[in-house]
């Protein structure tokens, strides 16, 4: 399982590079629970591999590999590059000529980035298909191999699913084992199992609203950002229904309004692009920011 989660991320990130506006270190580590050096680790395993990386602070792109050239002999894999696939993926040394000609073979066949979107849709859709399922017949799941953020760490976690929300990005469970409602990021759950036992704790199943960043809570707080044109872009591709909220002002940026449960998930946006958001109400979210920047400093 350690082997096949390794091989998953390194696809995620693929598919989160090619992006129109790539992926911040920031919010792919925080996504996956992974440290930064283990991303940048995966960054180096990627160049190698063939891919060129461009860096634009705070953000990483892949570039387009040139298919000119190549010819229908070309799609043929020996045992040598078909073992050598397996040592990249692990993070081994390769030749990289050899390496470079996999590449090619590969977007012969089909784009690679298009290989890791698949891969990383045909995972989450299988987590999600199996927890709908559950909700309906009110079957515990075993969410398997969680990586939560917060603390860290990455266990089973038994859960009562209670619904999906934020196109199925997030998954808001009653845990028994801490007697909560919580939320959990359907990408970070490597596999879905059920235990075999009905729900047992309905009545705790209160469902908190949740806002576009994926907090919940009971009452909502009324939050203004000012965006430049990345910002505002950034910000809808991961979450697209924040559209409704912005509109265009005079200085040809944009302006959210909305609502959020908490600070911490609007705070991680606004602190993956420094210099390009500005917090113009409330004050405590003003403050909430400096906080969290204080302590990256120190």
């Amino acid at each position: 399982m350690v082997e096949q989660t390794k091989i998953l991320r390194v696809f995620q990130l693929i598919a989160r590079l090619r992006q129109p506006f790539g992926v911040t270190k920031q919010k792919f580590s925080e996504d996956f629970s992974i440290s930064e050096r283990t991303f940048e680790r995966y960054l180096n395993l990627i160049e190698e591999i063939g891919y060129t990386i461009e860096r634009e602070p705070p953000c990483y792109f892949i570039k387009k590999v040139d298919r000119s050239g190549l010819y229908d002999d070309s799609i043929v894999f020996n045992s040598q590059e078909a073992s050598l696939i397996r040592d990249c993926i692990l993070g081994q040394q390769m030749d990289k000529p050899l390496a470079q000609d996999i590449i090619k073979k590969i977007y012969m066949l089909t784009d690679l980035d298009d290989i890791a979107a698949n891969l990383s849709h045909h995972y989450t859709a299988t987590v999600i298909n199996l927890i709908s399922n559950a909700i309906k017949a009110q079957k515990q799941v075993v969410l398997k191999g969680y990586h939560s953020a917060k603390s860290e760490t990455q266990r089973d976690r038994v859960v009562e699913p209670i619904k999906f929300f934020n196109n199925y990005r997030y998954l808001l469970a009653f845990e028994p084992e801490s007697m909560q409602v919580k939320q959990f990021k359907t990408d970070r759950i490597d596999k879905a199992e059920e235990n075999g036992k009905g729900f047992k704790y309905q009545k705790y199943h209160k469902k908190n609203n949740v806002d576009l960043f994926g907090m919940s809570g009971q009452e909502p707080i009324k939050v203004k950002l000012a965006l430049n044109k990345r910002a505002y872009y950034l910000l809808l591709e991961e979450y697209p229904e924040a559209e409704q909220s912005c509109t265009k002002d005079k200085d040809n940026g944009f302006l959210f309004k909305g609502k959020v449960y908490s600070f911490e998930g609007i705070g991680r946006f606004i602190l993956g692009l420094p210099g390009q958001i500005e917090v113009i109400e409330p004050q405590e979210l003003k403050e909430f920011v400096k906080k969290k920047i204080k302590e990256y400093i120190l």
